[in-house]
Order: structure tokens, then sequence, then C-alpha cells
């Protein structure tokens, strides 16, 4: 029996990436960092769980990639920390750690002094002597977010870390989830420490470099993809770095199991792969600030291309199909449509009703947030008188035509409320005989009102125009 070669598979790192060739795209922000740095600066790098942020700090320090991108950084020490389990720890901890690992670095140290007792005057005196031989420390602050949210490190510590920075003694380079100052513990909230970072946004890769990640390591091992599962991939996955190895792994083991040869049921890798990623978007998802993922949602529901504030996770086909099966769609009732007519002067109660969650809501309130005036219960309100417009019949409107009779039961009773009509006085003018019958066509006139707000909805969601 012929044995089957086997190829190793190039996607295999979950965590941090842990081999240089595998390190693609982010050269902007790479650019970015180092430029700081230059100038030395500290950076604060900000991006969501699974989007790179430990792999960039992995190979901030390294000189090929420095002189990659054109960059001679020979004098710098880069001293990677990972502060991970740092929600018990204290600052004797943190400055204990730093010593050690600069001193690591700096094989030219000159010998301790004895006489000084504390891990931070110890830090301190390595960094003066450091910088007294011409080299500057880097600090690489990998998941800083757990010592600014651990009470144990006080005022006072983030104090000497600044006055260490603005001594130009250290750099640092953070990595967190969020900005510094919306995630640090209360009693640090006003530390200056934080007003130092020049802020680095990681999000979603451009879309040569997601293609890259894709297509690259499956050709190094000479298992290439074809352009349809590149194609698949991509829509799977989207541009979440995360998304793309994972995605790419599952699809490489199974063309390596099926020896090249046979065509992969994409369907079947989906769904293996859909099982995998399951419990990390339930993970990201539950991390997220209430408004964001109100917002990440409403973006997951949008088939179209529309700019997206979360596109790290709304674009991957994966990551939309956990939102539809977990949240659902927008579920707008009669009873929602109701009460927003009823309150339609009051903006207050508008900007808390479900009509406010929408797309069409959001996106517009989002391009007229640049004016003072914008407020979402006006836009809701808008929303309404628009969609109450589209039921307008052919011809001219008259209060005997039964096209018109929906239109005129809204329009007499909601959007002409200045006249003060009674439900008696409507039922009179359209010649409605009975207050049953009155209420009866009431709630279908409400329900063809729901029926127009559904369907614009759904034409923004596809990125029609309205």
């Amino acid at each position: 029996m012929t044995g089957i070669s086997r190829l190793p598979n190039p996607y295999l790192d979950n965590n941090a990436v842990r081999d240089l060739a595998m390190l693609f795209g982010r050269e902007y922000e790479l650019r970015f960092i180092y430029d700081m740095l230059e100038k030395k600066q500290s950076v604060s790098i900000i991006g969501s769980r699974h989007i790179g942020k430990s792999s960039l700090l992995q190979y901030v320090g390294s000189s090929a990639l420095q002189q990659r991108l054109g960059y001679h950084l020979q004098q710098y020490i880069f001293v990677l920390l990972d502060l991970r389990d740092y929600f018990d720890k204290t600052p004797d901890d943190f400055f204990r750690v730093a010593y050690e690992q600069t001193v690591k670095q700096y094989q030219e140290r000159s010998s301790p002094d004895s006489s000084v007792q504390t891990w931070q005057d110890r830090f301190r005196k390595v960094l003066r002597d450091i910088n007294t031989s011409g080299l500057h420390v880097v600090l690489l602050l990998d998941a800083f977010d757990r010592v600014a949210q651990n009470e144990a490190f006080d005022f006072k510590f983030f104090s000497s870390l600044r006055s260490l920075a603005t001594q130009q003694l250290v750099s640092y380079v953070t990595a967190s989830i969020k900005r510094l100052v919306e995630i640090c513990h209360p009693g640090v909230h006003d530390s200056p420490f934080f007003t130092i970072f020049h802020v680095c946004l990681l999000g979603p890769f451009a879309h040569e470099e997601a293609r890259q990640l894709v297509v690259v390591p499956a050709e190094r091992v000479a298992c290439s993809f074809s352009n349809e599962e590149v194609a698949w991939i991509l829509e799977q996955a989207g541009r979440h770095p995360f998304f793309l190895q994972v995605t790419s792994r599952f699809l490489f083991a199974e063309k390596h199991q099926q020896q090249r040869h046979a065509p992969v049921d994409l369907n079947h890798v989906g769904e293996r792969l859909y099982s995998e990623l399951l419990p990390c978007f339930k993970d990201i998802v539950e991390r997220l600030p209430p408004m964001e993922q109100e917002e990440v949602i409403r973006e997951a529901r949008v088939t179209s291309r529309v700019t997206r504030k979360m596109a790290e996770l709304s674009e991957s086909a994966l990551f939309r199909r956990y939102v539809h099966e977990h949240f659902g769609d927008t579920d707008m009732t009669v009873k929602d449509i109701k009460e927003a007519l009823d309150n339609l002067a009051n903006t207050a109660f508008l900007e808390t009703c479900k009509l406010a969650t929408t797309y069409y809501v959001m996106s517009r309130y989002e391009q007229a947030s640049a004016a003072a005036t914008a407020k979402v219960g006006i836009i809701v309100r808008d929303f309404l008188k628009a969609a109450f417009t589209r039921m307008r019949s052919s011809g001219t409107r008259s209060d005997s035509a039964l096209e018109w009779r929906s239109y005129n039961i809204l329009y007499y009773h909601y959007f002409q409320s200045q006249y003060n009509v009674s439900n008696e006085q409507i039922a009179a003018r359209l010649g409605i005989r009975s207050r049953r019958q009155f209420y009866r066509e009431q709630e279908e006139a409400i329900q063809a009102l729901l029926k127009e707000v559904r369907e614009m909805e759904k034409m923004t969601l596809e990125g029609k125009k309205i």
C-alpha cells in the first residue's frame, strides 16, 4: 500500500502568530508605531478580541520586520511582557518582571547595585544605565487591560510609569480591547498617564491583506486553493485575521484529506467551521459594551455592501449567521407602531421605542450626526412619516374614496392631529357606520403602515434607494 504524504497545515496557529512568515498585512499600523517610537513616544494599540494585537506586539521588535519596512532601530531594546494573568498581581510583581526581562535583553549591563532595595528602583536604575549607554527601552505590554482594571495598581503606580516615559527612559506600546481610560478602574481614571499615548486602532485587514493570508501559506506548501475556494473563505470569514486563519485551516485540512482530487464539500466544511467558531462569536459579542452589541447586530443583518463600523465582524457570513440564529431580525409589531404613533410628538419616547433600533434610523442618524441638531427621536418620526407617505393611493385623495381609507384614518388620527379630530368625527367623515368597524379598519391601517416600515427597512439593509 502506497503511503500518503502529509503536508503540514500552515494555518495551525490559533493564538498569536509565532512565525514571522505568517505575519501578513498591518503595514500601515506598523509604520505608525515605528514612526512614534523613533520619536520616543508611546502607542496604545486598540482592537477587539482575536484581531491580532498579540501578534503585532510579538514582532514589533523584530529587526527583520523593521528592515523590511525601511526602519533601523538597532539602538532600541524591545521587552515583551504578557500581562494576561495580572488581575490579581501587584505593582511589585510588575516592576520585578519588567526589571528581569529588561536585564535579560540588555546583555552589556553593569552589575546590579545591591543598595537598591525595591524592584521599582531597580527597574528605574537599569533604565538609566541603558539610557546612558545610548540605548532606549520599549516595553511591549500585552493585555494591558488587566493592569488598568486591577485596583492594586493605583494612581501612584501610573504616575511612576508616566514619569519614566516623560524622562524618555522608556516608551510603551500597550495592547488593549478598549481605550485605557475607558476601561481603567475608577481610582485612576484621572491619571495623566493615559494622555501620553498615540492611538493605533486595529481593525479588519485591507482586502489584499486578507487575500494574502489565505493564498500565500497554501502556495508555500504546494497545495493552493482554487479561485472559488479563496472567494468562499473570504465570504465566510470576512477580513477578520483570526476568522481567516481558522477558515483556511479547516479548508486546507479537508483538501489534503481528499488528496486534492475529489471536490471539497464546502457546505460540510462550513458546518464544522461554524461549530468551531461559535464559542468565539459568543465570547466576542458578550464582551462588547451594550451600545456596540446593538451596533454590530444591526450591521450583521445587512447583506449589502455598506459602510460598516465593525466590519471585522459584520462582514463575515459565519458571524452574520450567528447573529441571525441568536438575535433574529428586527421584529416590528403592530403594537410597536401604534405606541410610536401615539407618541409621535414625544421625541424622548421615540428615542427609546423599537423603531429606534432599526438600521434605517441608525444609518440616517450616523449620516446626520455631524449636525448638532441630529436626534434619533426626530429621525424615527420622519421614518413613520415617510412610510405613511408610501401608503398614498393613486389619484386625488378624498374622504369618500375607499382606496384612500387606511391612509385617511392615519392622516386624521395621527398625522394631522392638530385638528383634534375625534374617532367618532373621523368615522363620520369617512362614512364608517360603527365604532367596531372603525377600530377594525384602524387596525388594518396600522398593519398597512407596518408593512411599509418593514419594506423600507429591508430596502435599507439591501442598500437600495428609497
